[in-house]
């Protein structure tokens, strides 16, 4: 859908400015620059500390961990004090290495190399530190970068993902179904109503925290393909940098008993393109389904009357006779020559075209 694509290239294009920036101010030992997507995360994270916690509000066997895929240069050690571990996830390895050079005293903010639109387990992945990095500066009071922590856990109590499944639908669905499994496994429970924590504690059940300016409709028929089912929404967010755009926080888990990754990928795949495909025909459809009733009942008419049945008339200065006399030329040549169509034609004309 173009559509799609024209998001995906607004998206790509406010990440690359954002990597220029912080090459062009960053570096040295004064300073690290940040980029937060969507929101900032002080709105995120009561929501996420909500639902990590029992229903009186006590926290369950201490600090919830929480991964944060494409986690960029994202402040994380603003979660610091009421997770541990908190995981970035990203593939822009300069951003990750300047940001585990800015957290070095910050043990349980961890980074790591890995693409998400890959399947694989966290702990299998490259994990960035001071010391991996290549530029790593030199802190001020002497001290020696810090060194890769304890293994790096494949479950979480959290994920937080603000915008990354937004770009990612700009892409080929097969990328977006594996980040989707990635975030399920993450996610997997032990046990129907919990999972361990790591200290043999079973806590409230892990929470995919989705940041989205996404229609909620496609969003709620993708996610259910893989076994996320809706705990909370807070709709109407207003956005970081200035943006007019608003978002929604979706909180979802996954259903009792579901292991979605145990389900063929291929088979998730097909239908993931369905609600995509079933979505954006709906979503740019230029007729109701009534006046396409009309239009199919339609034996002949010019082509001039078939532009103005069919193109909305706040349509017509951005795509006018001539566009679509070219677009017509290609789909159906034999309408063009005789410059007139039936109802059938014109409804296949929207198909194909729109």
């Amino acid at each position: 859908s173009s559509r799609l694509n024209d998001f995906g290239w607004a998206v790509a294009a406010a990440y690359t400015m954002a990597a220029e920036q912080r090459q062009a101010q960053g570096g040295g030992d004064v300073e690290f620059n940040h980029f937060e997507w969507i929101i900032d995360n002080d709105v995120a994270l009561p929501v996420i500390a909500k639902w990590t916690k029992r229903g009186g509000g006590d926290s369950v066997g201490g600090a919830a961990s929480l991964a944060v895929p494409g986690a960029g240069s994202s402040r994380l050690e603003e979660f610091g004090d009421q997770f541990s571990p908190v995981v970035g996830i990203d593939i822009d390895r300069p951003a990750l290495e300047e940001a585990a050079c800015r957290t070095r005293a910050r043990p349980e903010i961890r980074w790591v190399y890995w693409d998400l639109s890959l399947e694989g387990e966290l702990d299998e992945q490259e994990e960035i530190t001071p010391a991996s990095s290549s530029s790593a500066p030199v802190a001020a009071d002497g001290s020696v970068p810090a060194a890769p922590g304890p293994k790096l856990p494949r479950r979480f109590d959290a994920v937080l993902d603000k915008g990354t499944l937004d770009y990612l639908l700009c892409e080929e669905t097969s990328k977006c179904c594996c980040y989707l499994r990635n975030m399920a496994r993450m996610l997997c429970s032990q046990g129907s109503s919990g999972h361990d924590s790591g200290a043999g504690k079973s806590v409230a059940r892990p929470v995919y925290v989705l940041i989205s300016f996404r229609a909620r409709p496609l969003l709620m028929g993708i996610l259910a393909v893989f076994g996320f089912e809706l705990l909370e929404e807070i709709g109407d967010l207003e956005c970081a940098k200035n943006s007019s755009q608003k978002a929604t926080i979706y909180v979802f888990t996954l259903g009792e008993g579901r292991r979605p990754v145990d389900a063929e990928c291929s088979r998730q795949e097909e239908q993931m393109q369905a609600v995509l495909d079933q979505h954006f025909k709906e979503e740019s459809r230029f007729r109701s389904p009534e006046e396409e009733a009309r239009i199919a009942a339609i034996k002949r008419c010019s082509l001039r009357e078939a532009f103005e049945l069919l193109i909305p008339e706040d349509m017509r200065q951005e795509y006018d006779f001539e566009l679509f006399r070219e677009d017509l030329a290609a789909s159906n040549p034999q309408a063009l020559q005789t410059n007139a169509m039936s109802g059938k034609d014109m409804l296949a004309f929207l198909e194909q075209n729109q």
